[in-house]
């Protein structure tokens, strides 16, 4: 289904008939819209939520999908995407030795690069 994008000035000419008492049907004809496109301006214009009427280009609606709906993780990462934050765990390690807050360090893994096995003795000996 293709979306259709309206121009503020078919918005507000839609209220402007639908406030001078004309039907749906006759904005409909007149406009090109759909009823419940109709609904949705009117209800935008009821609330005072004058601010959708004029939607940044490229900008989606989040369609209530607010941060007390997305777990922790999402929480975070959009946190981190509106303020703009560059946080992995060498930040938050400092964060936490500033503050006193710091927990036990993970000891460093050792690669084993050129270095033979632990050979165990041949306890067995073929001896069945």
């Amino acid at each position: 289904m293709l979306k259709k994008a309206y121009s503020v000035e078919t918005k507000l000419a839609c209220i402007e008939m639908k406030k001078a008492g004309n039907s749906n049907k006759v904005i409909k004809k007149t406009l090109g819209l759909n009823d419940g496109q109709i609904y949705t301006w009117m209800r935008w214009h009821k609330n005072e939520e004058l601010h959708r009427f004029h939607p940044p280009v490229g900008k989606q609606d989040s369609y209530g999908k607010g941060l007390e709906e997305l777990s922790e993780v999402e929480q975070l990462r959009l946190l981190k995407k509106i303020h703009g934050l560059i946080v992995n765990h060498k930040k938050v390690y400092r964060i936490m030795k500033e503050r006193g807050w710091l927990c036990r360090a993970r000891p460093k893994k050792v690669p084993n690069i050129d270095q033979p096995y632990y050979v165990t003795e041949n306890k067995l000996d073929r001896d069945f």
